[in-house]
């Protein structure tokens, strides 16, 4: 198992405590959700996910084996509150990268459009390179 994320809701009195977690296969990875140490729902991905947030299709999955009347409210406290969080932190990093690109002089911007990202690694990894080079532009320029 790795990389497990807890999300939680109260719906009509109750507390849904949803245990998510990712773990191996033999052709790439399942996401695994648990509610009470019951496993819900399991989605098995070749090589990567489409979903707008880690975990989004096994717990849509997992919700839809919870009661009738609590479905609407977990899926708007879960689902659609971690869909805006994800959204918001999307909009600030991409703000932050845009001012640190808008920094650069023309000869560096050209340097970082050819950088490939992939990742969210590789994302902070251009953006380090951007800030030394933004750094190292404005001491030249004194």
């Amino acid at each position: 198992m790795t990389d497990e994320k807890v999300f939680k809701a109260n719906v009509n009195g109750k507390d849904y405590e949803f245990n998510a977690y990712t773990k191996k296969t033999r052709n790439g990875f399942m996401h695994v959700i648990t509610l009470l140490g019951e496993i819900l729902a399991k989605v098995s991905w070749f090589g990567r996910t489409w979903e707008g947030f880690e975990y989004q299709a096994a717990l849509s999955k997992a919700i839809e084996k919870c009661p009738m009347e609590d479905r609407a409210a977990l899926k708007e406290q879960i689902i659609a509150k971690t869909e805006r969080e994800m959204r918001e932190k999307a909009d600030a990093e991409f703000s932050r990268f845009k001012a640190l690109h808008n920094a650069l002089d023309e000869k560096n911007k050209e340097r970082v459009s050819t950088m490939e990202m992939h990742s969210e690694d590789d994302v902070n990894c251009v953006m380090g390179i951007m800030r030394m080079m933004a750094a190292l532009q404005s001491i030249t320029m004194e």
